[in-house]
């Protein structure tokens, strides 16, 4: 009687635990979608994507290429998990998605809460992933370098 009331009670917890590491991450990412107004919309004009690029790598001092990683709730919430989260940005795809949901949310939270800007940025992160190309990340991006005062453009190095 004993044995088999323990084993519900595991295989219940078991199944409690894999229902809150399934619906976790997925829920926070809502809550803190939910919490920006409205989503940035991508550039139209992507014709000076190599420009872009080199831009960019002078800006992050970086000789690697921009590679867009897609991001889930899940592949986001393990890694902060596993590894440092400043790892997160350690390439210039991921810190390039992470400077449009910074620059985007700057003016569009509802709630400017640390605990919601930092929840709110990992999820427009995700998204922006997602849901743009490559390029428009890449333009965006360029534009958002080029708005910084004092940044010196490609041919100015």
């Amino acid at each position: 009687m004993i044995r088999t009331t323990l084993s519900k009670v595991a295989i219940a917890f078991v199944c409690g635990v894999g229902i809150l590491v399934i619906a976790l991450p997925l829920g926070l990412y809502v809550l803190g979608l939910s919490n920006i107004e409205g989503r940035p919309e991508p550039p139209t004009d992507t014709n000076h994507v190599a420009a872009d690029t080199i831009l960019l790598q002078q800006t992050f001092r970086s000789t690697a290429p921009v590679a867009v990683h897609v991001l889930n709730p899940w592949t986001y919430a393990a890694t902060l998990l596993t590894q440092d989260p400043k790892d997160l940005r350690s390439d210039i795809g991921s810190s390039a998605v992470w400077l449009i949901a910074r620059d985007y949310n700057y003016k569009h939270l509802k709630d400017r809460r640390m605990s919601y800007w930092h929840l709110s940025g990992a999820a427009l992160t995700i998204w922006v992933s997602r849901n743009w190309a490559t390029d428009q990340i890449v333009t965006a991006v360029a534009a958002i370098a080029r708005s910084w005062p004092n940044q010196p453009l490609p041919n100015q190095r």
